[in-house]
C-alpha cells in the first residue's frame, strides 16, 4: 500500500470542513470562495530523494509562506510513480477575518483557483 501523510493546520484533519466554515461564520465571511485549492507534484526522480514527510514538510513551508496564519490541510501521495501534495486553505484568516482573493493567489502562485 502507498504511503500518505497528512497534515493539519489550525483544524483537525477529521473536522476540517466544519471548522473551515466555523472560522468563515465567526468572521461573518460565508458566501465567498470557500478554500483554495493547490497542488505540488515532483517527478518521478524527485521522488525518490526524500521520504513523503520530507515532501508534506516542504509543502507546510510553502503554504504557510503564501498564507499565513490561515487553516490548511495537506496530504502526500505516493500512489504514482511521483509524490504529490493535496493541499486546502481556508481562504478566511483564522484571526483577523481577512480573506484570500483571486488576483492575490496569481501574484503567489502564478495559477487561478478552481
Amino acid at each position: 500500500m502507498a504511503a500518505s501523510v497528512i497534515f493539519a493546520h489550525g483544524c483537525d484533519v477529521e473536522t476540517a470542513v466544519q471548522d473551515f466554515k466555523a472560522v468563515k461564520q465567526l468572521h461573518n465571511q460565508e458566501g465567498f470562495n470557500q478554500t483554495v485549492r493547490l497542488l505540488q507534484s515532483w517527478s518521478p526522480e524527485e521522488s525518490k530523494l526524500k521520504t513523503p514527510e520530507e515532501f508534506n514538510k516542504i509543502g507546510r513551508e510553502w503554504v504557510e509562506s503564501l498564507f499565513p496564519g490561515h487553516q490548511y490541510v495537506i496530504r502526500t501521495h505516493t500512489d504514482k510513480a511521483h509524490t504529490h501534495n493535496h493541499i486546502v486553505v481556508n481562504t478566511i484568516h483564522e484571526e483577523t477575518g481577512s480573506r484570500i482573493r483571486n488576483e492575490k493567489l496569481d501574484d503567489k502562485t502564478g495559477r487561478r483557483p478552481s
